[in-house]
């Protein structure tokens, strides 16, 4: 099975979602959007040893609603441990980005991996030594 899978047509989102559905966690999240823009464009989803890439201006543009269904039942899942690292602003964007019945993402059994004011590349470097790129 391939280590990265875009999830940006039916086949994939069924697959994703099936993935989401089964897993026990830890489950890694982090988001991303362009410079100067609200909405966010990808979700990166590590699930065992798969990163799902959802392609969420894919799925605004035909309109599919199962990508972020699933995305916030995994949210929304207590026996599933999510980790993340600054995710606050991700989720405030994430309001914005999902469709009005998914507009108010809720998470359970969070875990913010940012202890203090420092980046994820200072906090490794500083903390256990090593250098991110």
């Amino acid at each position: 099975e391939e280590a990265i899978r875009m999830v940006d047509s039916e086949t994939s989102v069924e697959a994703f979602a099936a993935a989401a559905s089964a897993t026990c966690g830890p489950v890694g999240l982090d988001c991303e959007w362009p410079p100067a823009e609200m909405l966010v464009s990808i979700c990166q989803v590590a699930i065992d040893d798969v990163v799902w890439i959802l392609d969420l201006i894919w799925a605004r543009d035909v309109g599919n609603q199962e990508v972020p269904a699933a995305f916030c039942r995994l949210l929304a899942d207590s026996s599933v441990q999510k980790l993340g690292f600054g995710f606050q602003e991700d989720l405030d964007r994430l309001s914005a980005s999902l469709p009005s019945s998914e507009s108010r993402p809720h998470i359970c059994n969070f875990v913010d991996l940012q202890v203090d004011k420092r980046g994820l590349a200072a906090l490794l470097r500083g903390e256990v030594g090593l250098h991110l790129d």
